[in-house]
């Protein structure tokens, strides 16, 4: 299953329908993106260990998301992902006055895992 597929099964499956997209257009959402693919670990000049990133955001009119964060956590996590960066407060997006609050989470898979 792709990490997209994965991703958006666990959210959904904790209530949350999340969007695979860089950049959400709706007032009340949750979306995800994937970034920082890199190579973990070599074995006989091949890649063997890959680690990527996943950013969950959330986006709200009014800055009150706090029933989201739990949720994603344990979602996230039981499916592998580790959160890589405490907790950061909403803040409110200059250009369309929408609360954004980003979370990163982590995996390292083997490199024939996500195809």
């Amino acid at each position: 299953m792709s990490f997209i597929k994965e991703v958006g099964k666990a959210l959904l499956e904790v209530g949350i329908n999340a969007t695979y997209v860089i950049r959400a257009k709706a007032e009340k959402c949750v979306s995800y993106h994937f970034f920082g693919d890199k190579v973990a670990l070599y074995g006989d000049g091949k890649p063997k260990r890959l680690l990527t990133k996943c950013q969950v955001d959330i986006w709200t009119t009014n800055g009150q998301d706090e029933e989201y964060i739990t949720p994603i956590k344990e979602a996230m996590k039981g499916i592998g992902w580790k959160s890589v960066l405490p907790d950061e407060d909403s803040y409110q997006e200059p250009d369309t006055g929408i609360y954004h609050r980003f979370m990163i989470f982590q995996k390292e898979y083997s490199a024939e895992e996500n195809d």
